[in-house]
């Protein structure tokens, strides 16, 4: 096929199939017979992969896909065919194909026509169903198109494609996981404690003034972050205490530096009372790089659970 016929031969592919344009990702995707596809057309190289539930076809990766009799026949090579890997290694229902300008050439228009035929046979040969039993969303009805949530495919019902969509306006869900607050509330103590030790600590020793000045910030992500990650979710509440902890983190750790450094000018022991005094009466005021411990705790908190709540959004396709 030239790229005229190829172009032509995909947007075919793409309406027998009755696939969808999906914004975000450019790609097609949908359910035919029984098989999940997603293609795509990228400077004239077509990719293929389709994803077949029920199947198993771990043992065809090793032997080139010769199994797939369906392909094979057609004239079409089975070592164009491509075992998918995942996080835990490869996938044992899905394959893919990258049909690239020269192998588009040597296929006729009726080899690429047949192709998702052809696959979808040889993928009952190896255990897939004619039909996806239940959505992935809803669990109840029949799907018949597919969603990509967070780049994982679920096979979904129009009612359900039609909800998420009102719901994900602009291509994105907010996980609406609670807030485990048992663990958040032990989170914040512990974190906050271990954060006064940790810059208060500082403190204590000669470390360079402009690695104090970007202390509280980078402990106070990890420290919103931590508590996120404890509460199992995130909420505007938890986002304040844990901006009102860094605050009481990086006050407390500056007190313990006042104290340090007041005990070692007159050479005698200050109380915590007579420290905080000081310290809220002279220092804070007294002493620029004060205020820009708090700014950088405040900074940090702020950037921390902007992150954590990032890592919380559900991005739908």
């Amino acid at each position: 096929m030239t790229a005229a016929e190829a172009k032509a031969a995909f947007e075919d592919l793409v309406s027998r199939c009755g696939l969808r344009y999906t914004e975000r990702t450019r790609r097609y995707v949908g359910i035919y017979e029984g098989v999940c596809f997603d293609v795509a057309l990228f400077q004239q190289c077509i990719q293929l992969n389709a994803i077949a539930p029920a199947a198993v076809i771990n043992s065809q990766i090793l032997e080139d896909f010769s199994g797939f009799t369906h392909v094979k026949n057609s004239g079409v090579p089975t070592t164009w065919i491509r075992g998918v890997r995942g996080e835990t290694g490869n996938h044992p229902n899905q394959v893919e194909m990258e049909l690239t300008p020269q192998r588009l050439e040597r296929l006729t228009e009726k080899q690429f026509f047949d192709l998702p035929t052809n696959l979808i046979q040889d993928f009952r040969a190896f255990g897939a169903e004619p039909t996806i039993p239940h959505c992935g969303v809803c669990g109840t009805a029949v799907p018949n198109t597919l969603m990509m949530i967070d780049n994982h495919y679920v096979p979904a019902c129009e009612n359900c494609l039609a909800r998420v969509r009102d719901e994900a306006a602009v291509g994105e869900l907010q996980d609406t996981a609670p807030v485990q607050w048992t663990y958040a509330v032990p989170a914040l103590l512990v974190g906050a404690s271990l954060y006064t030790l940790l810059w208060g600590g500082m403190q204590q020793i000669a470390i360079p003034a402009k690695l104090l000045l970007v202390g509280p910030f980078f402990a106070a992500i990890m420290f919103s972050v931590a508590v996120v990650s404890f509460a199992g979710g995130t909420s505007f509440l938890l986002r304040m205490l844990t901006a009102a902890a860094t605050v009481a983190a990086v006050l407390a750790g500056n007190i313990w530096g006042t104290r340090t450094l007041v005990e070692k000018q007159f050479q005698e022991l200050v109380s915590w009372e007579e420290a905080t005094r000081i310290y809220f009466e002279l220092r804070l005021f007294q002493h620029q790089q004060e205020g820009y411990f708090l700014i950088g705790g405040l900074a940090g908190a702020w950037l921390g659970s902007r992150m954590a709540k990032e890592a919380t959004r559900v991005r739908v396709d």
